[in-house]
């Protein structure tokens, strides 16, 4: 802010109180423009404000410590909105499943398969370490809506996990699979035709 607009400020706060001027009206006038000199444009303007500025919290002139206070309070709230904007606005990306955050991946993974689009599907706060995308698929199956509970469960360790015992099972039924002869087919259509 330039320096008249900083007096101007100062003007209006002292302005603003009905119990007139301070016996050293240029010495207090001085001491507050050079504390709100010292703040941000949107702290200076709120402060002068006779609707949401000090004027609303002091009833007499306000002391270069009350002064000091309030804009420090309005300063802290500014500094934490911008924190949150930028963490709003910081792009969100996806990391592959036993990735965490921070690692660094060729391009960047986006798509229902990575940890940030689990947890965008089903709506949880967190995947167990260890889990995969068809462990979150198979307890969401299991449990519905009870899903994000179990999860804290699990994290908790309230909760014993048999982690891709179902796989195995699949895994082992796929290996012992094998092609079926022609006359174990032949075998086997006769028998359906007989049944029909």
């Amino acid at each position: 802010m330039t320096f008249s607009e900083v007096l101007e400020a100062a003007s209006g706060i002292i302005a603003s109180y009905p119990s007139g001027k301070p016996a050293n009206e240029r010495g207090y006038l001085g001491a507050i423009s050079s504390v709100l000199a010292e703040y941000p444009r949107q702290v200076v303007a709120r402060c002068s404000s006779p609707l949401q500025g000090i004027v609303r919290e002091c009833k007499f002139l306000p002391s270069v410590a009350e002064l000091v206070a309030w804009c420090e309070r309005e300063k802290a709230g500014l500094e934490r909105l911008a924190e949150s904007r930028e963490a709003i606005e910081k792009p969100k990306m996806g990391y592959p499943i036993g990735g965490k955050p921070g690692d660094q991946f060729p391009e960047p993974s986006i798509g229902a398969a990575t940890r940030t689009g689990l947890m965008q599907r089903y709506r949880i706060t967190a995947i167990p370490p260890g889990w995969d995308a068809i462990d979150v698929c198979q307890a969401a199956h299991t449990h519905g809506a009870g899903l994000q509970a179990h999860i804290d469960d699990v994290i908790a360790g309230r909760v014993a996990t048999t982690r891709g015992s179902q796989m195995q099972a699949i895994g082992q039924a796929a290996r012992a699979w094998q092609r079926p002869s022609d006359e174990t087919l032949r075998a086997r259509y006769a028998r359906q035709e007989a049944a029909q």
